[in-house]
């Protein structure tokens, strides 16, 4: 094996890994639980109750979306690991 195939290998198992990583934030994200009254009894004003269930929606929303950025992260690094690992042995080295 020559040194560029040693590095082609060593980026797609990088990729591979990467790829793992962002699959596991990917799958967090979407196990992002709604529980608005966090174990406590719903309250009995609607204003309350509205509220309770507003603030938890943007919490869930919130929580979700910072996951979901950091699975995109973990993506983009996949995608440039990926793209190295197959164009690396096609080239030259000048």
């Amino acid at each position: 094996m020559t040194l560029i195939n040693v590095i082609a290998a060593i980026a797609a198992s990088c990729a591979l890994v990467s790829g793992l990583i962002a699959a596991w934030y990917w799958w967090k994200s979407s196990q992002v639980s709604f529980d608005p009254w966090h174990g406590h009894h719903e309250p009995l004003i609607h204003e309350q109750w509205t509220l309770g269930i507003a603030v938890e929606f943007v919490r869930m929303s919130k929580e979700a979306a910072q996951l979901n950025a950091i699975a995109a992260r973990w993506t983009a690094v996949t995608s440039v690991l990926a793209a190295i690992a197959t164009l690396l042995p096609i080239f030259p080295v000048l």
